[in-house]
């Protein structure tokens, strides 16, 4: 019942009566360090080999055909490495890509596009179509690239191409406080551009963290670049890039809702496997933020381990601009706190695989939970925060509580942090609970492990 093949369309999710005592779950590889490594495996001068990398997922699979789409090409060992001939900065177009529901995809082979001769039409779901992108789009164009937007203007879908190969690049200034992805994309074409490339981002970018993993990657895989300590001017120097091998770490992001699940649940210790303190994915950080709660982390050569002692989490005051992607696990958190918990750094939840901001106040109302927003001056500019006002019925199982239906928004964070309340509030039932797997096909595989599902009549 909890394979992907088996799910249904309505997952019921029941407290634990017996809570195990330890667990360990090793979720997959980064999605975020996995469509980054593929994107530069498909561009460098020679053959790369991944080891660890998602490709099983949604997002993955979707980076996979994209890489084919460009001429790149990839062989699968019984072992599960992946090994990727690179077309050495000269993307020749195979066929079109379709980025399905995968930002990443869809941004960072723009910019892979924009290296070759041959128009290349990149499009997606209708959810990211509305995503935006015009930002990177004007961005290719000033680094000399040919963006043709065939519907709404600088959106998806959009043909893509160099005006002249070798790419231009040089200085080109960019809108930072919409996608840390339209910096991370640009970065990665850059030491294929005539020019090398150097950025200065027109405003403070936000989620940070993820540009950083971009420059770490880069210059762990061999390429010349440089970053100024706030991320807001960047370069890369030109040359070519040889292939390389690479050990893909396990994903933070989901890694934080099993973390989030010990501080749930009292006595449950959790124990993460592969999630190392020197990782490159800034949500580890979120570790900090379960401590003044009341979750503890220790960390050992093997992951990290993290469990909790009190019933009743403390409500906090924390800027999650840096790692958006914690702001759901923390708002179902929030649900069990002894006070009002205040979210803030939330803008970019807006352009989400859904409207995140709104989901969770829809969904959290259900089971009473109060989440109201507020605007405020925050780093860059005018943001969005939210104040979770928890209530006793909402996380107390001897009240007395119906079955309430959650809706994901056919988003996998959605899914995943949402069953959480489950862990405490009797009657949660999960829609379209198979949506986590655009970044974690086993999920309730794991999730399984803390004893929260049944299969239902």
């Amino acid at each position: 019942m909890t394979h992907l093949r088996n799910l249904p369309d309505a997952l019921p999710i029941t407290p634990p009566i017996a809570r195990p005592a330890h667990i360990t779950v090793r979720p997959p590889g980064s999605k975020s360090l996995t469509n980054r490594a593929l994107a530069l495996a498909a561009l460098a001068d020679s053959e790369s080999t991944l080891t660890g990398a998602e490709t099983e997922s949604d997002d993955g699979a979707a980076m996979l055909g994209a890489i084919r789409s460009l001429g790149a090409s990839v062989s699968q060992s019984a072992d599960g490495a992946l090994r990727i001939m690179g077309v050495a900065g000269k993307p020749r177009r195979a066929a079109d890509v379709f980025a399905r529901d995968s930002g990443t995809t869809a941004r960072f082979i723009a910019a892979a596009c924009a290296l070759g001769e041959t128009p290349v039409t990149v499009d997606g779901s209708d959810r990211l179509r509305q995503r935006p992108i015009g930002a990177l789009f004007g961005a290719l164009r000033a680094m000399g690239a040919a963006v043709e937007c065939t519907g709404a203007h600088d959106s998806l879908p959009a043909q893509v191409s160099a005006y002249a190969v070798p790419l231009r690049g040089g200085a080109v200034q960019v809108q930072g406080d919409v996608s840390s992805q339209f910096i991370s994309a640009l970065l990665m074409v850059g030491p294929w551009c005539k020019d090398g490339l150097q950025i200065t981002c027109a405003s403070p970018p936000v989620s940070a963290p993820y540009i950083t993993m971009t420059t770490q990657l880069m210059e762990r895989v061999g390429a010349d670049v440089h970053a100024s300590e706030d991320n807001s001017t960047l370069a890369v120097a030109p040359g070519t890039m040889p292939g390389f091998t690479l050990a893909i770490e396990p994903d933070a992001s989901a890694a934080m809702v099993f973390a989030a699940a010990a501080a749930i649940l009292p006595g449950v210790t959790i124990e993460i496997a592969g999630v190392m303190r020197d990782s490159m994915q800034g949500d580890v950080r979120f570790l900090s933020v379960l401590d003044r709660m009341g979750a503890r982390a220790t960390w050992s050569a093997t992951g990290v381990t993290v469990s909790c002692e009190t019933k009743a989490l403390a409500p906090i005051d924390v800027d999650l601009s840096d790692i958006p992607d914690q702001a759901m696990t923390l708002a179902v958190l929030a649900c069990f706190a002894s006070g009002v918990t205040t979210i803030r750094g939330l803008r970019t939840l807006r352009d989400k695989e859904c409207d995140r901001i709104a989901a969770l106040q829809a969904e959290l109302g259900k089971i009473g939970v109060r989440a109201e927003t507020f605007t405020y001056e925050g780093r860059s500019g005018i943001d969005e925060a939210l104040r979770i006002t928890p209530t006793a019925h909402a996380s107390d199982p001897a009240n007395e509580q119906g079955a309430v239906a959650l809706e994901t928004h056919n988003d996998h964070r959605m899914a995943m942090t949402l069953a959480l309340l489950g862990l405490r509030r009797p009657g949660v039932v999960i829609l379209n609970p198979a949506c986590a797997s655009k970044t974690y096909p086993a999920f309730w595989r794991d999730f399984a492990l803390l004893g929260a599902l049944r299969t239902p009549a």
